[in-house]
């Protein structure tokens, strides 16, 4: 009953996520949209909180696949450690190798460093443009999970998990008609929707208890097609298919074999491409800023659902880095140089711009 005092008109909702007490979900502080971890925090906060169900994340592969396939398998681990259901789906190798290989999930966190407070000596060895400089790594506790990629998850909690399995080497079970090299993408898109469907998770059906996640593998290699209309008209369903439902997608494209990729990425809701420095040594081993680093993160197309802006990170510039037991994303910087000859004989960096623009102005010829 409306209260006498309350101009609200009658009924009134406060705007917010629909769905809600699903495991390993959280709502975006930016638009209540409902967001799942990719499993690697710092990509979540890389890319506004994690991925919007109803959406889709591209990743463009590196070389050698060798830090793509992990990241893949990341978001598999996660979905499998919140009990989601899983839809995989591979041409390279068996999607059931891929779930061998999963990492398993990192139980107890090491304590934060806050406990021991830095000393005088360690923070005269921070650079002080960096000192105020938020961390990469502050994500909610408890959302998204770390993953040990040097133990493999136990096999019967992979054997205990919702997956369908989707291997392209045979789908050509399909009919046969004048468009033959579609037949993959055709069936593949036929499986998901029959999935949704399935387990009743199309946004016209009642509120669910639980979410999809799609993973696909190489999706545009020449095991599964080389046809490129073909893959742009499946992506185009596939994001169609995805706003209709409650479900996310993680695919792992390689780029460079394409001539132009920016078509690709912009049937995509959000796109992140990684550069290995092993792809190209020559080019980057002399480079002392990347010598802590494994490799570059290009962001290519950023998530813009439900708001008139995306969101923005205070920085474009991005590295990864493979650390024993995982993978992390992390600013780029460049090494603190502290010489006090050096910060003496350093100029003014307005001056030095207003200088060179008073010289230019000074060459023009009217």
């Amino acid at each position: 009953m409306q209260q006498p005092g309350d101009q609200r008109p009658r009924g009134f909702h406060k705007k917010g996520v629909r769905v809600t007490g699903i495991l390993g979900t959280k709502p975006s502080i930016h638009n209540s949209t409902l967001l799942v971890s990719t499993g690697v925090p710092s990509l979540d906060a890389l890319i506004g909180g994690g991925i919007a169900v109803g959406s889709c994340i591209l990743i463009d592969e590196d070389r050698y696949n060798t830090y793509t396939s992990l990241l893949l398998k990341y978001y598999i681990a996660e979905g499998i450690t919140n009990k989601h259901k899983i839809f995989l789906a591979s041409a390279n190798q068996p999607p059931s190798q891929i779930l061998q290989d999963l990492p398993q999930p990192i139980t107890h966190e090491p304590a934060a460093s806050s406990n021991n407070p830095p000393s005088d000596a360690d923070e005269l060895s921070i650079a002080w443009r960096y000192k105020n400089q938020p961390s990469t790594q502050q994500t909610p506790a408890t959302f998204g999970n770390y993953y040990d990629i040097t133990k493999v998850m136990h096999k019967d909690v992979v054997s205990a998990a919702d997956v369908k399995m989707f291997d392209a080497t045979y789908a050509a079970d399909v009919e046969e008609s004048s468009d033959d090299l579609s037949h993959p993408y055709q069936r593949l898109l036929q499986q998901i929707q029959q999935t949704i469907e399935k387990e009743q998770l199309s946004t016209g059906d009642k509120l669910p208890s639980n979410i999809l996640r799609v993973g696909i593998a190489s999706l545009g290699s020449p095991y599964w097609s080389a046809d490129t209309k073909a893959l742009l008209r499946f992506l185009f369903a596939l994001r169609a298919l995805l706003r209709k439902s409650y479900a996310t997608c993680f695919i792992t494209l390689p780029g460079h074999l394409f001539a132009d990729s920016e078509g690709i990425v912009s049937f995509s809701d959000c796109a992140i491409q990684l550069i290995s420095f092993a792809d190209n040594p020559h080019k980057y081993a002399k480079n002392p800023a990347f010598k802590e680093f494994h490799g570059l993160v290009k962001i290519r197309k950023l998530p813009w659902i439900n708001s008139l802006i995306c969101h923005l990170p205070d920085t474009l510039d991005w590295v990864f880095k493979l650390r024993r037991k995982r993978l992390t994303i992390e600013k780029m910087h460049l090494p603190p140089d502290l010489s006090e000859t050096v910060s003496r004989s350093q100029e003014d960096p307005a001056k030095s711009f207003l200088s060179g623009q008073r010289n230019a102005s000074m060459k023009i010829d009217f």
